[in-house]
């Protein structure tokens, strides 16, 4: 069975559409960080670069254009 080829893609500052910022008393903050992104179609590995060095990873959502809002861990596997 032939292998499907892996597509490599990195989220960079230049794909932010917005950004909003909540600072809360106890030492954290609240970012949500939008970017709009073109996929390919089949296995893409992506990279999300210029985001805090101490993000919390559990608490990352995406949301596709026509679809739910979904959460992932790092290195999570998703199909488009």
């Amino acid at each position: 069975m032939k292998q499907e080829a892996i597509h490599q893609r990195q989220s960079t500052l230049q794909q932010r559409s917005a950004i909003k910022v909540t600072v809360y008393n106890n030492n954290l903050a609240m970012v949500v960080d939008q970017r709009k992104i073109k996929l390919p179609t089949g296995l893409t590995e992506l990279m999300f670069m210029d985001v805090a060095a101490n993000l919390n990873t559990s608490s990352v959502h995406i949301s596709f254009r026509d679809g739910p809002r979904r959460s992932f861990g790092p290195g999570t596997e998703l199909r488009v």
